[in-house]
């Protein structure tokens, strides 16, 4: 009997092209990737490259020992070692115990040693190394920049990131040919090698993105502020993205010496938890800016604060600094309520008359993104604001429309959606009152956006505990 020609069609997983499973495992959640290359294997080749892109060693609270990891990871690159050169990040965390064994372990040293030999074929790796605890000191800062830096990391490193460290060799900064992203974040750097400092003719990294936050020494060192004269060791003139907290009050010496050496690059600035400092910046001669983003604390308790600019002043203040003949495409402005600061109910006492016109104003007849984002603490919402318009049509109108959409993407909706439904539709009629400059403003386009209480900052690189978990990227502890 003849068969089907039916039977022998593939099936349709793999009738799907390629493109649209790249599409498909590129949109997948980090976490489900490893379910997803299991379900066929049409998706394997492309969920290992997410998977492995990034890997995370001696993670703090690992139930796992340092054999069992490098094992399991040894064994991975045995049956695969192509996968070695997936890896774009290594993150280590640092404590006492483990800085030796990482430039003795023979299975360690493997790997990096396979990492190093795949950049020649895939460049451009990122180092993050956080101390465990805070100020987790580098005990043989010099065998561990000969031994281990040296020859393993610092000529491909493109991206560093450096947390929690003390005593950190000065060469794993200088000596890196091809650094252009760094994070500098409770650090500082060790005995520094006086010939190297006054060595003019040394060629240093070209950075183009900047974080820093809460490291004196370290921004001194790189700075060179202790020796007049001389250029910062790191090169800054075309340093495009630049990043900081500014409730740590000594950033802000930094971030003005930062934004004088970098004023004809930089093209993105962003400001974590600003306050009342406006008049320490002045943002006119970042000719080539072209996004803006700024944290605020709303305060409503003005009265019992009196030397204290409320936020929304301070930063119409700052953006009066930056000229109606600007390169601005992008503003964001991001508004912290509720705990200890004013209360949800108080944001329309503020003074929205001054930012709608300073936005306004640097729009000019040109595009700009305006995105306001509201963060609140959910214990003291109440979607309450003074002089908010609600009636009770519009009451009986969204009632009506939930009742038709009791269900959203197959799941039911909940009371706390319906909740943040309300919170962003009122949110939406104070900004319509508040701000009729920017919402007339043709050139204008406004993204409302309101969220839950997080921690302000938190836009900023997370730590390995913040970023990975037991999924991500491939965590050997």
């Amino acid at each position: 009997m003849a068969t089907s020609p039916c039977s022998f069609e593939r099936p349709p997983i793999l009738r799907i092209s390629q493109e649209v499973i790249d599409e498909i495992v590129d949109e997948t959640r980090l976490a489900d990737l490893l379910s997803l290359s299991l379900a066929s294997r049409a998706f394997r080749p492309r969920s290992e490259k997410h998977i492995f892109a990034s890997v995370v060693f001696f993670q703090v609270g690992s139930g796992w020992s340092k054999t069992a990891r490098v094992k399991g990871f040894i064994e991975i690159l045995s049956r695969k070692p192509y996968i070695a050169g997936y890896v774009r990040e290594l993150h280590l965390g640092i404590n006492e115990r483990n800085q030796e064994w990482m430039v003795e372990n023979p299975g360690f040293i493997k790997i990096i040693e396979l990492i190093r030999e795949s950049a020649s074929r895939f460049p451009h790796k990122k180092l993050e190394l956080i101390g465990n605890t805070l100020g987790m000191k580098i005990t043989d800062s010099r065998r561990f920049s000969k031994s281990f830096c040296a020859p393993f990391l610092i000529p491909f490193l493109s991206s560093l990131c450096l947390d929690a460290l003390e005593d950190v060799p000065l060469t794993l900064v200088t000596d890196c040919p091809h650094l252009k992203i760094f994070d500098l974040a409770r650090t500082t750097f060790g005995a520094l090698d006086l010939v190297k400092i006054m060595n003019t003719s040394q060629s240093y990294p070209q950075l183009r993105e900047l974080r820093f936050d809460q490291c004196t020494q370290g921004m001194d060192t790189l700075l060179r502020r202790g020796v007049p004269g001389l250029p910062p060791i790191v090169n800054l003139s075309k340093l495009r993205k630049l990043e900081t907290n500014i409730c740590w009050l000594e950033n802000m010496g930094f971030l003005r010496d930062l934004l004088y050496l970098s004023s004809g690059s930089l093209e993105e600035l962003h400001i974590f938890e600003f306050h009342d400092l406006s008049e320490w910046l002045d943002l006119g001669t970042l000719f080539h800016l072209h996004v803006l983003h700024v944290d605020i604390l709303f305060t409503g308790a003005v009265d019992e604060l009196p030397h204290y600019t409320p936020g929304l002043i301070s930063v119409s203040k700052l953006l009066t600094t930056i000229p109606s003949a600007n390169t601005l495409e992008g503003l964001t402005i991001k508004i912290f309520l509720g705990n200890f600061w004013a209360r949800p109910m108080e944001v329309g006492r503020g003074n929205w008359a001054s930012l709608d016109h300073e936005v306004q104003r640097l729009s000019s007849g040109k595009p700009l993104d305006f995105h306001l984002h509201l963060v609140h603490d959910t214990s003291e919402w109440n979607g309450d604001y003074p002089e908010s318009e609600h009636t009770d049509d519009d009451d009986s109108e969204e009632e009506e429309e939930q009742d038709s959409n009791s269900y959203k993407n197959g799941h039911p909706i909940t009371a706390h959606d319906i909740k943040r439904a309300l919170d962003e539709r009122t949110f939406r009629k104070l900004v319509d009152k508040k701000l009729p400059m920017i919402r007339c403003d043709p050139n204008i386009m406004l993204h409302l956006i309101i969220d839950p209480y997080h921690r302000p900052g938190s836009d900023a690189p997370l730590t390995i505990l913040e970023r990975f978990g037991s999924f991500g990227s491939y965590d050997t502890g």
